[in-house]
């Protein structure tokens, strides 16, 4: 996975660090021609391409081959100026220069390495060289229906930040939701016999108790906010049902007025509502909580009775050894703001630093 190919390059100590699949799909003799096409255009970064001149990537099959195109299409047009003048942005057959990326900068997930490279390290001067994929000859490919939403989630993070991640796990439980929603819709109507803007108003009831447990326990789980579950509820119930009365005329106008079927107006008003759920659920129902000085209510922590930490402000790895107070000084204390180095010399010529 990229994770360990992030971790190799930091653990490099070679100039150059080569990254390809140990199944021989990717030919190693073509290694020489990359370090020469590096020496020629002063490249940071060389990439084997299946796109570009004579390359090839037939033999990938075609579902693969569909796929990388798609996936190829979606960089592209996230990320039109930098990859102008790559071909192959999803290969996963590349040389970069060991000095010219930074390991901690990069935030890897899924199998695309070279897309966060190429991404988080604009000033790189990139080349290729065209490669044809050979016969594989061990293990299996890792295209699968879990690593295209991780590849989607990796261009949303890279395009619009971390906090795409939030947004989309909130469109993804809208839409497992709205799934909910129109299940129950259909069966309040058609089973049932209920009108269908009862059987709407009872099936917003279904799907908000399906959208808020998804989205307590996986949108904004890691989210410090302070406010009581109740709260939470309340809230999240009172904005899906007041979206269901702002929902409701269009959907008579849909349905009544335009003569589209109740289903396929459900589907468009719920859509539509989409962004300003979030916003609401965002900014009031998960705010997160005020930032908390060290003299008022400090983050304290406790590891394992060895180590204890006070920090202005969460430490999210050290979350499971959290503590309402230290009974003692803490070992080590994290302070947010201007850090200052005041150096003095004692009376015996020592130099004591000092950073605060």
């Amino acid at each position: 996975p990229a994770e360990a190919v992030a971790a190799g390059v930091a653990l490099a100590r070679a100039p150059w660090v080569c990254v390809m699949d140990a199944d021989l799909q990717h030919p190693p003799e073509r290694i020489a021609d990359m370090m020469r096409r590096a020496s020629e255009k002063d490249a940071d970064l060389v990439i084997a391409s299946r796109y570009c001149q004579d390359g090839d990537g037939r033999r990938i099959g075609k579902l693969r081959l569909f796929l990388s195109r798609g996936s190829t299409m979606v960089a592209r047009l996230a990320f039109p100026s930098r990859l102008k003048a790559v071909t192959d942005p999803m290969s996963g057959f590349f040389m970069v220069r060991r000095d010219a990326v930074d390991p901690a900068a990069l935030r890897p997930r899924g199998f695309k390495i070279l897309l966060e490279v190429l991404v988080r390290t604009p000033s790189l001067r990139v080349a290729e060289v065209p490669f044809e994929f050979a016969e594989r000859f061990a293990g299996d490919s890792k295209a699968s229906p879990k690593e295209a939403l991780r590849y989607l989630a990796l261009v949303a993070g890279l395009r619009f930040g971390e906090g795409s991640r939030r947004i989309t796990r909130f469109v993804a439980v809208g839409l497992s939701g709205l799934a909910v929603n129109t299940l129950a819709l259909a069966a309040f109507t058609e089973w049932a016999g209920i009108h269908y803007l009862w059987s709407a108003v009872l099936a917003t009831q279904a799907s908000t108790a399906w959208n808020f447990a998804l989205t307590e326990v996986w949108v904004f789980k890691d989210r410090e906010h302070g406010r009581h579950a109740a709260f939470r509820l309340v809230s999240f119930w009172f904005m899906n049902n007041l979206a269901l009365w702002v929902r409701g005329p269009a959907l008579v106008l849909l349905t009544s007025g335009l003569g589209i079927h109740y289903v396929v107006s459900n589907l468009l008003t719920l859509g539509a509502l989409t962004v300003a759920r979030y916003l609401f659920a965002d900014t009031w129902i998960w705010r997160a909580a005020s930032p908390r000085t060290s003299e008022t209510a400090p983050h304290a922590y406790d590891i394992h009775g060895i180590i204890s930490v006070e920090s202005d402000a969460a430490l999210p790895e050290l979350k499971k050894f959290r503590v309402p107070q230290l009974l003692a000084p803490p070992t080590i204390r994290v302070r947010i703001g201007k850090v200052t180095v005041e150096n003095t010399v004692t009376d015996g010529g020592q130099l004591n630093r000092t950073v605060y």
